[in-house]
């Protein structure tokens, strides 16, 4: 840890698994880094009483104008008056609060924004003490945190994501939170954190070579998703970027949310919560304060600035997703609250869970628990159900694919903070119009577009008592072509499935229990254009549909993306609503269809209405 140079080795145990395999025990010896002032960690040995928190140390980031960085930390007094002084000359700044924290007092200044760059060398002085920190960037700061699919690491990715890079990121600082720290904290201590790494520069000897620990890569303990984020987001701005990991295999969100939250979910008493896929859940969580993980890692960061958070988690939450609407948004209000001082919405960039075979059909509604956040303001959300890598030796649930994950959220950022093409922002439906036929009225229509049209399916012959579903599904006419392709590894691939899927149930099963089941009717892909997908099925008239889905499945196997940057659609599910019953119309039942007569039913919904689609004509 920072401050600990010429006091001996701080040999120290971590405990770290990443399901399915087993726990691992390994030592891990912090590199000795110097500054001027001892950081809390090391006060016990400190002759000086002006002390900056454990998260601030030489090599650091502090976030660059517009916004404002803070330093913090405790002094032994309360000094005549507070300095700052960057490269020797007095930078402007505001003492926000002095006060008593165990027999010492807490204090923290705000500094004017400042420009990108450095290296710079920042002084406090209060009275008669002093504190440096050297070799300091301004830039852009991020916060990765979650569970494990947050926090594997280099040594976890598939050596054609490493072999023949460079790896020589001066611009980039790197710092670890210890996701087990030796002592947990019921309430937010904001000048302790528990760290594995102090601020360090990624370099190759840094990430992969002996400064690591004698155990090798795993010690280095850093993101791997946020480190491809950030090399990405750095390549495209040239600013110095900042990359805090705050990430724990195996936990559920309860962990890293502040108690007003926790009790607002009904959630404040929750300890040694066991979650799913998980084969040796943590013993201690939040009990009558805040999460264990919120209170040790993410309070004493808070007084950071920070561009925005980068969020990966849920599959510890996967069996209660009706549960996790309400903690995920709480969490997003939490985390915004705690650090901003301007009343500022931080951006909120979340990962949706990967593919598995293993959680029995729950991850399409974790997923969509997920998406029902982005009616948060400033919040987005990375789609990676299509980057299932079921021969993972961490299991399926954990892709090797990170790159693409760190790519993705990279170029969202950008789309959000320098408002780039939209062609760089999430993929969402827009709308989606659904148009049931009968045989005849679909044999006599024709369809022209740029795009490729299957004229043989729909002017080849079908059934004469057949209902035809045409589904048009629509994002922005920005995103340019959309199309359709097999997933990795899949086994039931876009010939055999097709794109869509139908849930309901046949005429002479509305009595049975069963609240529907999927169909197994194939779409086939009529045209794919400019922001539109095209795509049509066959099916008996006694068929009755309630939903059309798209990739509602554990592990989606034909996915839809846009050709510009391959951005995967997020996956949706519409409810076809009911209408009023007319005498000789249901408007689910299309089993009265004539097969001579023209006749098409259409539903239509907006993306401000994504839960069900209304009949707009008849």
């Amino acid at each position: 840890r920072a401050g600990e140079a010429g006091e001996g080795s701080d040999m120290r145990k971590l405990r770290i698994f990443f399901p399915p395999l087993l726990l691992l025990s390994f030592k891990l010896q912090a590199a000795p880094q110097h500054i001027d002032a001892p950081s809390l960690a090391s006060s016990t040995r400190a002759a000086s009483k002006l002390l900056l928190a454990d998260a601030l140390s030489d090599g650091m980031v502090l976030q660059s104008s517009p916004s404002s960085a803070s330093l913090w930390g405790v002094v032994s007094a309360p000094p005549p008056s507070f300095q700052v002084f960057i490269d020797g000359h007095l930078h402007p700044h505001a003492l926000l609060h002095l006060h008593e924290h165990d027999g010492r007092f807490g204090w923290r200044v705000r500094l004017d924004p400042h420009d990108p760059g450095g290296p710079h060398k920042i002084e406090v002085v209060a009275g008669e003490h002093r504190a440096s920190l050297r070799d300091v960037l301004f830039g852009d700061v991020f916060l990765c945190s979650g569970q494990s699919n947050m926090q594997m690491t280099m040594v976890d990715m598939p050596p054609e994501e490493i072999r023949g890079s460079s790896w020589d990121f001066p611009g980039i600082r790197i710092l670890t939170t210890d996701p087990f720290p030796s002592s947990t904290k019921s309430a937010p201590e904001y000048y302790k954190l528990p760290l594995l790494h102090a601020w360090r520069p990624v370099n190759a000897d840094s990430v992969f070579g002996p400064s690591c620990g004698s155990t090798g890569w795993r010690s280095c303990h850093f993101s791997s998703v946020c480190l491809f984020f950030g090399i990405r987001f750095h390549n495209i701005t040239g600013n110095p970027v900042g990359l805090i990991a705050a990430a724990t295999a195996g936990t559920p969100i309860e962990y890293f949310m502040p108690r007003e939250e926790l009790e607002r979910c009904n959630k404040s008493a929750v300890q040694g919560h066991h979650p799913m896929n998980v084969f040796h859940p943590h013993g201690f969580g939040p009990l009558q304060g805040d999460g264990v993980f919120f209170a040790n890692a993410i309070a004493p960061l808070s007084y950071m600035s920070v561009k925005a958070f980068l969020w990966y988690q849920g599959e510890s939450n996967a069996n209660d997703p009706g549960g996790y609407r309400c903690l995920f948004a709480g969490l997003i209000h939490g985390w915004r609250r705690a650090f901003s001082t301007e009343s500022v919405n931080i951006p909120f960039l979340a990962v949706s869970l990967a593919a598995d075979v293993n959680f029995a059909g729950l991850l399409p509604e974790i997923r969509e628990a997920q998406k029902t956040a982005q009616t948060i303001e400033n919040v987005y959300l990375v789609p990676a159900y299509d980057l299932g890598d079921v021969e993972s030796p961490l299991g399926p649930i954990h892709p090797r694919r990170k790159k693409e994950v760190g790519v993705r959220l990279a170029q969202v950022a950008d789309a959000v903070f320098h408002q780039t093409a939209a062609s760089s922002s999430p993929f969402e439906v827009g709308s989606i119009t659904i148009s049931v036929w009968n045989s005849s009225a679909i044999r006599s229509m024709k369809v022209f577009s740029g795009a490729r049209y299957y004229s043989q399916w729909v002017l080849g012959e079908q059934p004469r008592d057949a209902v035809i579903w045409l589904v048009n599904v629509s994002t922005r006419s920005d995103d340019g072509r959309i199309f359709s392709l097999d997933a990795p590894s899949c086994w039931d691939c876009c010939g055999d499935s097709g794109v869509f899927q139908l849930f309901g149930k046949y005429a002479d099963d509305l009595d049975s229990a069963s609240q529907g089941y999927l169909s197994d009717f194939v779409f086939t892909t009529l045209a794919e254009g400019q922001g539109w997908f095209a795509a049509a099925s066959s099916m008996p008239a006694d068929w009755q549909t309630y939903e059309i889905r798209y990739a509602w499945e554990d592990y989606p196997q034909c996915i839809i993306y846009r050709e510009v940057d391959k951005f995967p659609l997020n996956p949706f599910r519409f409810r076809i609503a009911r209408a009023a019953k007319k005498e000789n119309f249901d408007a689910e039942s299309l089993s009265h269809f004539d097969s001579t007569s023209l006749h098409v039913v259409s539903w239509n919904s907006a993306i401000r209405e994504p839960q069900s689609l209304h009949r707009i004509s008849e």
